[in-house]
């Protein structure tokens, strides 16, 4: 009865860190500066609020 429970935790461990894995290797690779342009066409009026907020959003990471 032991083994059942070893084999499924151990391999819920292994799903785990392969899940994790990809966002673990993101975050060692060194910063990217990017040029983005950011096209509002969602929204009829010209005053940008939405945009605004999205910009400021990214500013703050």
């Amino acid at each position: 009865m032991q083994r059942p429970i070893l084999v499924i935790a151990t391999a819920l461990i292994v799903l785990a860190l392969l899940a994790s894995l990809p966002f673990v290797l993101w975050h060692l690779q060194p910063e990217t500066p990017l040029s983005v342009l950011i096209v509002g066409k969602t929204v009829p009026v010209r005053d940008y609020r939405e945009i605004l907020g999205d910009i400021a959003r990214n500013r703050a990471r």
